[in-house]
Formats: C-alpha cells, sequence, structure tokens
C-alpha cells in the first residue's frame, strides 16, 4: 500500500477541478503527508468497528498491562475463483431456514487439525451446509457427508439473503459481520485474529445473536469434533425455545441496520453532516456585515 503514494499524487496533479478534501482509508496513513503538503484537508474513514478503532488508540495498553498480540504467523492465505457447482440451485431445492451457511474468510485460515474437526462434526450433527473452504474443498467433500455442500467460493450476500439458509458460521471479519447482520441471520462465531474477536464478543454478548464455538480464544484450541456436532443440533433446532429467541433478536437488529441505511436514516445523516462539516471548512465565510 506504500507504493501508492507517488501514483496517487500523480493523479492529484492531473484532476480538474482540482481536489480539496481527500478522503482516505486510516491504514493508508501516507495520505495525511500527502494533504499536508498540498494544504488539503484529509477525512479518516475507518472501516471497521467503533470497538476496534477505540482497540487501536488505546493499544499503549497492551504493553502496559502485559497483554501480547496472538501469534498469526503462516496461517494466511489468499484465494480467489469460482465454482461450477451450482450452489445457489441447491439452495433453492433445500427447506426454509434449514441450510447452516460457513465461511472463514479469504485471508487468515483455520488449521488442519481444526478443519479435519469441523468435517467431521459437520458430518455427524446431520446438518445441512453450504461450506465456502478455500484450497480444501475437493478433500473435504469427501468427508462432510451427503448433507450439505463444500465450494472454494461463492456471492456470499446472495447466500446468506437466500430463504433457505436459517443461520451463520462466521470468522467475524468486519465485512461478514456487517453482511450477517442485513441478513437477519443468528451467529456461531469463529474468530482467529484481529478485530473477529471483538465483533464476535458484540454478536455473542451485546447482540445476543448468536454462540461460540471456541471456549476459549486463540488459534490453538482445538475444538472436538463431538462438541462442534451437539452444538450445530441445538443451533440449527428451529423449533427450540433458544433458537427462537436468537433469532428473533437477530431479526430485531436486521430492522435496525435496514432503518439505519433506509432514506433519512443514520447513515444519510451523518454523511450528510460530515458533508456540510467539510463544505464550512473549505469555504470563506459568507456572514453579512
Amino acid at each position: 500500500m506504500t507504493k501508492m503514494e507517488d501514483p496517487f499524487e500523480q493523479l492529484l496533479n492531473r484532476l480538474e477541478p482540482p481536489v480539496t478534501t481527500i478522503v482516505a482509508d486510516t491504514f493508508l496513513f501516507w495520505a495525511v503527508g500527502v494533504g499536508n503538503r498540498r494544504n488539503i484537508p484529509v477525512a479518516s474513514f475507518f472501516p471497521m468497528s467503533a470497538t476496534l478503532f477505540s482497540m487501536f488508540h488505546h493499544v499503549d495498553l497492551l504493553a502496559q498491562n502485559g497483554h501480547h498480540p496472538i501469534d498469526i504467523s503462516d496461517s494466511s492465505s489468499v484465494t480467489t475463483g469460482s465454482d461450477n457447482l451450482n450452489y445457489l440451485q441447491w439452495l433453492d431445492s433445500q427447506p426454509c431456514h434449514s441450510v447452516l451457511y460457513i465461511s472463514f474468510g479469504s485471508v487468515l485460515s483455520v488449521s488442519s487439525a481444526q478443519t479435519d474437526e469441523i468435517a467431521a462434526g459437520l458430518r455427524d450433527s446431520g446438518v445441512r451446509f453450504l461450506w465456502v473452504a478455500r484450497g480444501e474443498a475437493s478433500r473435504l467433500r469427501e468427508v462432510c457427508g451427503e448433507m450439505g455442500l463444500v465450494v472454494p467460493w461463492c456471492d456470499q450476500l446472495k447466500v446468506l439473503s437466500h430463504s433457505s439458509v436459517g443461520g451463520f458460521w462466521t470468522h467475524c471479519g468486519w465485512n461478514s459481520t456487517v453482511e450477517g447482520l442485513f441478513s437477519g441471520l443468528p451467529f456461531l462465531t469463529f474468530p482467529i485474529a484481529l478485530d473477529q474477536f471483538s465483533n464476535s464478543r458484540a454478536a455473542v454478548e451485546d447482540w445476543k445473536i448468536g454462540w461460540r464455538v471456541k471456549r476459549q480464544a486463540g488459534v490453538e484450541t482445538l475444538v472436538p469434533r463431538e462438541e462442534i456436532a451437539e452444538l450445530l443440533k441445538r443451533f440449527m433446532d428451529l423449533e427450540s425455545h433458544e433458537g427462537k429467541e436468537m433469532r428473533r433478536r437477530a431479526r430485531k437488529v436486521q430492522k435496525i441496520c435496514e432503518e439505519a441505511t433506509a432514506n433519512g436514516g443514520s447513515s444519510e445523516t451523518n454523511m450528510d453532516a460530515f458533508t456540510r462539516e467539510i463544505t464550512q471548512l473549505l469555504l470563506p465565510s459568507h456572514e453579512e456585515i
């Protein structure tokens, strides 16, 4: 990302009319320097939760209190692509709210040992599922049984919005968390690193729309197949009182999200307020003398 600075400045030199404000991702720290050199205000856009922003702001407390970051070395992989399986057609053939959608993101991966336990737990639970498992889809198809599909990629928002999907097992990355909230689904949380732990805590403890799969945070904690199978049976039981209450709360959060993004909602209101503030900052005063 640091190599973007020079091309960005070259772009600014060519633009007409000239740029008067820069809105930049917080992690593109060099944008502040560009703005300072050109006397252009820079607004920081933080695309994650306010909780994580607060954590970054107080990161010095980690050292003061003796906390240490989780070791995620050798755990990353990035894959892209699509799959020829018609997973949407398969979803169309499943009963309403009967399918568990599983995805742990595209950047950080679950250990091979844990992946095997998840596959065995799915098989033993008898729960219908659609699992996005990048890089291991072919192998896992043979392990998971006949109750679901394993694919290397899918259109996540379409899947989450499908009527046959009744739950979301997620790593709690911010994009996945937001999409799950907008879809009104309960969560099984499986955080791996970074903001995923605070997002998981919000879903489980604050919004009360999900359960943790891991009893203890940390990539080394192995959840056995027996525990996974029992948890999945409970989670996808649409007739249980706890399941009904969790889904009711998830739908309530969904409604809040819809209201926030509707015309006149808080998203539009806040964006309008931001635009007015920037405009007032840039334009000279027109007060009458």
